[in-house]
């Protein structure tokens, strides 16, 4: 069940690539994160994690960067 989560946050990452929405892409990696952690794929969690903050931090988002801390 979480692996088919996983791969449709990976399907949407896709879309929202192609669109060029990184608010978006930034949202996907978070959620793959915490699947990730759910599924105990720590170092997956992090580096997703990792991107997401770092897109949130491109966008000066601040809400989306504590979301990403959450």
């Amino acid at each position: 069940q979480y692996e088919q989560a996983k791969e449709y946050y990976q399907q949407a990452l896709t879309i929202r690539q192609g669109m060029g929405d990184q608010f978006g892409r930034a949202r996907s990696l978070h959620k793959m994160g915490q699947v990730s952690q759910i599924l105990k794929q720590l170092a997956e969690a992090q580096d997703y994690y990792d991107l997401a903050l770092k897109i949130m931090n491109g966008l000066a988002d601040h809400p989306g960067r504590s979301s990403v801390f959450n």
